[in-house]
């Protein structure tokens, strides 16, 4: 039996918003079939439907209404297609030409911890042997007893023998016929919708007394691909698996092939399969899924989504949001670069891949060029398995705002990507951004260059214990106020830093912490505060900075020189209100001394 699945409508969920920790109500399963097609009689509780199809071929929808995801299956015969559409299902068969009638039945189930719930749907059509004299001979090419058009979009040639003259229809809008003297060709557009398109056309002879006709299905397969799964299945988490679907913001709307013979329409979120055996299956997903969200309990057990190993295809399932759509999968190795318009929607990656603590690699330009893109908070935090930034990642993401704790904790991360950020002009915050990735030895030139919004960067830096060098233009130019407090704390192997590092932030107001525990720090450049006249608070600075030579940092203006404890009541420069520990232990500075005597409040 040919399954296929027609999915554009858009589907309403009344649901109660549930956290986390909120475990989610179960229905009992209903099922309730309904049709207005000819041929079709449905009994009179819904829960059972017969079809009558004409001999010469033809097409009836049967409408499921359903509150939970449901399944078809073929228990006699292949003569019958039943394909899935944005009603219910539409059964179609061609002309006949055996000898005798044909019979099918089809059993419609539903089914959750609550019960299962099932519809019977019996398919019946004619002999059309011996035929008909006034009736048109329409030959399709080759063997085939149906049309089909390309994804793609294409033409099809059908011929036509009938003594009587004939015309040929469609009431399907998506069908372009053209007529010739021999026949007439089908052809259609590309198909850009999420599923299958399905249709008719009918030939009818022209001059007969009674009208004769002959119908045949047109098909044409989705262009839209499929989101692929890998799954690794085995007694940990008792052969289960569950998808990460939330429609608590969205829409879920799907088919799913789970990869073993079992495929369901599933309506609702986070479905669970259970597999017959351990082994690694894939996946596919097509339809309409907009949210994924991994953080959901009970449901989202750790031992099932650790049964997701790989993200091999993304496709095109209308992904508006990844809030935490793959949180902490643990197992998660590598994931896929996006199909075209894979991510034309998405607008959040928030902690997405958050705590996958095996993802070693990600594609370039996962996430480019997406200008509706707003958060990136946390994507990539804890994921101590990745070792490289690659280029390109969030480029051209013009809307995104926060990258706060974006690779958080990557302890394993060795290089980063010069432009990983180039035009993420609306991005402010970069705290913590690489905070603790202890294997980043250097940074590339211009990394934070063109987000000209960048006001944040708390922490961007601490705890890099092997960073040795540090770009002198890696900072954007801003002239509001921007905070660098603890930028490059506890850098233990950072020995130097370039004079004008901080110059292109002129508004910054805080370097609280900027350098403390930077005990390798021997020089640091005398002018590399001159820019930043806006500052209020140095404390601890360079506190520990114990290798620290030297003069500590001075402006020169007008021949006169200015360190950062002789600023106050000069009009150039804010008053510092906080000082509190700037140069504490930083004894092998040429001015301590003086420091010490005059403006102890300093240390």
């Amino acid at each position: 039996m040919k399954k296929t699945i027609y999915f554009i409508v858009a589907l309403v969920f009344t649901m109660s918003v549930f956290s986390a920790c909120t475990e989610t109500v179960v229905p009992v399963p209903e099922i309730s079939l309904s049709s207005s097609s000819a041929g079709v009689t449905v009994s009179s509780d819904g829960t059972s439907a017969e079809i009558i199809l004409p001999a010469a071929g033809a097409s009836a929808e049967l409408a499921v209404s359903s509150n939970w995801n449901w399944d078809i299956s073929e228990a006699s015969g292949n003569w019958c297609a039943a394909e899935i559409s944005s009603e219910g299902i539409i059964f179609s068969a061609s002309s006949n030409s055996t000898a005798e009638a044909r019979n099918v039945y089809f059993t419609i189930t539903a089914s959750n911890t609550t019960g299962s719930v099932s519809a019977r749907v019996t398919v019946q059509q004619p002999s059309d042997a011996a035929g008909s004299s006034d009736a048109p001979e329409v030959i399709l090419q080759g063997d085939d007893t149906e049309i089909t058009i390309p994804e793609e979009g294409g033409t099809y040639r059908v011929e036509v023998n009938c003594e009587d003259g004939w015309k040929v229809t469609s009431d399907d809008s998506w069908i372009t016929i053209t007529v010739d003297d021999a026949g007439f060709s089908i052809s259609a557009e590309r198909n850009t919708t999420y599923s299958p398109l399905s249709g008719t056309v009918v030939v009818t002879s022209g001059s007969s007394t009674i009208e004769e006709t002959v119908t045949v299905p047109v098909h044409q397969f989705s262009s839209v691909k499929a989101m692929v799964i890998e799954m690794t299945v085995g007694q940990e988490s008792d052969y289960t698996v569950v998808l990460p679907f939330d429609n608590t913001t969205g829409v879920v709307n799907c088919l799913v092939d789970w990869g073993d013979g079992n495929i369901e329409r599933v309506v609702q979120p986070y479905p669970m399969h259970r597999y017959g055996q351990e082994g690694v299956y894939d996946v596919k997903i097509t339809g309409k899924v907009s949210s994924f969200r991994a953080n959901q309990q009970p449901e989202c057990d750790p031992s099932r989504l650790d049964c997701i190993t790989a993200i091999k295809a993304w496709g095109n399932i209308g992904l508006e949001s990844l809030k935490r759509g793959f949180y902490i999968c643990e197992s998660l190795k590598w994931i896929a670069s996006p199909d075209e318009g894979s991510f034309d929607l998405l607008t959040t990656v928030y902690e997405c891949f958050n705590g996958c603590s095996s993802l070693d690699s990600i594609p370039e330009r996962l996430f480019a060029d997406l200008p509706q893109l707003e958060s990136a908070y946390a994507t990539f935090s804890g994921c101590s398995s990745l070792k490289k930034v690659p280029a390109g990642l969030f480029s051209g993401c013009s809307g995104v705002t926060t990258f706060f704790r974006l690779f958080w904790r990557c302890v394993s991360i060795t290089e980063v990507a010069p432009d990983i950020f180039d035009g993420c002009v609306a991005a402010e915050n970069f705290g913590q951004t690489f905070y603790q990735d202890s294997s980043l030895v250097a940074l590339p030139e211009n990394l934070f260059a063109s987000c000209v919004a960048a006001d944040g960067f708390a922490n961007t830096f601490n705890g890099c214990a092997v960073l040795e060098t540090v770009p002198e233009n890696i900072f954007p130019q801003n002239d509001t106020e921007a905070s660098m407090s603890s930028v490059f704390a506890n850098c233990i192997s950072l020995e130097s830093v370039p004079a004008g590092l901080f110059a292109p932030l002129a508004g910054a107001t805080n370097f609280n912490s900027a350098f403390l525990n930077c005990v390798s720090l021997r020089t640091v450049p005398v002018s590399i505060f001159d820019n930043n006249r806006a500052v209020t608070n140095f404390g601890r600075t360079f506190s520990g900075c114990t290798a620290l030579e030297g003069e500590s940092p001075y402006t020169e203006i007008d021949g006169t020189v200015y360190h950062l404890y002789e600023r106050d009541g000069h009009t150039d420069f804010a008053q510092v209100r906080t000082t509190a520990d700037c140069f504490m232990g930083c004894t092998g500075l040429d001015d301590y001394g003086t420091i010490e005597e005059s403006y102890p409040e300093w240390l």
